[in-house]
């Protein structure tokens, strides 16, 4: 081999290299595809320690494959479930786990018992009995659901699609993702159900599927059914702050909405206290309301 092509190799070995590292150091939330319309991230250990966190943790249907095959999520750091419908009726629920005692634990279990190939430099498992697929995405991240979704992931490793975070509609929210909070969620509604009589019905079914969401309801109403909304939640000493953002159809609409989210404060002295027994409830008397353009940004507390 002449000095050039030994060159030629060596730069191009370089490259793959850099590529790989590229990919190893992709936040885990960057694997989300963009065909996502729906995602909730946990910092797992927080969210499932935590009274009042601890209802954004039911998972979808890929966590209970994981289990079946004695692997737990227990060391979990980040676990994020993606839908591509609201009410799941596509099966696409995903699940992407970053811990490498899982993925460890993962491959030993499934090797011999799931069929093994390969999707370029990445390992994949395909279960006869779910038919679901599994792709190790590196050494520390597993993802895990239906076929096509897993593709899409794959794609979305390899930087030759773009992620969930990156849509348009999601944009103005990005501020929500920039902060390591302990739940953090995004949903872009579909166009077709934007404008439906019944869309605030499948929204609340997809988020609630999603993730715990029922403490929330009263408020997520008000939104309506805009663009897009996301939320993050952290612990404080004596409550939980939960922010959520909505990005409306135009100022119009986003004006009415931020004016009857003012309007819900002010009425909260007619509201029933929860009993200390009841499940976490959200504090009415603390709810902030803020509205920039076409985006509304309301903070409430759930204890």
């Amino acid at each position: 081999m002449s000095i050039a092509s030994k060159l030629a190799c060596s730069s191009m070995i370089v490259c793959c290299l850099m590529a790989c590292d590229q990919r190893a150091r992709l936040p885990v939330n960057a694997l989300v595809p963009s065909h996502a319309i729906a995602m909730l991230e946990l910092r797992w250990q927080e969210a499932r320690s935590d009274r009042v966190l601890t209802q954004f943790t039911a998972l979808p249907r890929p966590a209970t494959v994981i289990h079946g095959l004695g692997v737990t999520l227990d060391a979990a750091e980040t676990v994020i479930a993606f839908s591509t419908s609201l009410d799941g009726s596509d099966g696409g629920d995903t699940l992407i786990v970053s811990s490498r005692d899982v993925v460890s634990r993962f491959i030993a279990a499934a090797s011999g018992r799931w069929i093994e190939s390969s999707t370029g430099s990445a390992a994949v498992y395909d279960d006869p009995a779910s038919r679901y697929r599994a792709l190790i995405v590196s050494d520390s991240v597993l993802a895990i659901g239906p076929r096509q979704s897993i593709e899409r992931v794959a794609a979305t490793a390899g930087l030759k699609a773009s992620p969930f975070l990156a849509r348009s509609e999601l944009t103005d929210l990005a501020e929500m993702f920039e902060s390591p909070e302990p739940v953090r969620m995004a949903v872009v509604w579909p166009m077709e159900v934007r404008d439906a009589t019944n869309a605030l019905v499948a929204g609340s079914a997809g988020l609630l599927k999603l993730g715990g969401l029922s403490a929330l309801g009263g408020v997520v109403e008000k939104f309506g059914i805009g663009r897009a909304v996301a939320m993050s939640c952290s612990r404080n000493v004596n409550d939980v702050r939960c922010r959520l953002a909505g990005v409306m159809q135009d100022e119009s609409t986003a004006s009415i909405v931020a004016g009857g989210l003012s309007l819900l404060k002010g009425l909260a002295g007619l509201v029933p206290q929860p009993r200390a027994h009841e499940r976490p409830s959200v504090s009415m008397a603390d709810l902030t309301v803020d509205r920039r353009g076409t985006t509304v940004t309301v903070g409430v507390s759930l204890r």
